[in-house]
């Protein structure tokens, strides 16, 4: 289990659809998500995904690496789903 949060620039152009793209691609890792408009140019997200650890780590990579995304943590769980 991995929780993601990301702080990122509403004004920067395209990134909240690239956040989009990409959190649709991996939507069997996505198990939830929760958006919160901080001001008008600010968001921050919080993404709870479950999956192997690398797989959550690459997906959060892909994330945080977008143009306009000013911060982003990654905190595993190390849980054995059975």
């Amino acid at each position: 289990m991995g929780t993601l949060s990301i702080l990122y620039s509403y004004k920067t152009t395209g990134v909240s659809h690239r956040l989009n793209e990409i959190e649709h691609t991996h939507w069997e890792k996505i198990i939830s998500s929760m958006h919160v408009h901080l001001d008008q140019h600010n968001c921050i997200e919080v993404l709870n995904m479950r999956g192997r650890g690398e797989e959550i780590r690459k997906i959060a990579d892909s994330l945080i690496g977008c143009k306009g995304v000013r911060q982003g943590k990654l905190i595993i769980s190390p849980i054995r789903i059975e």
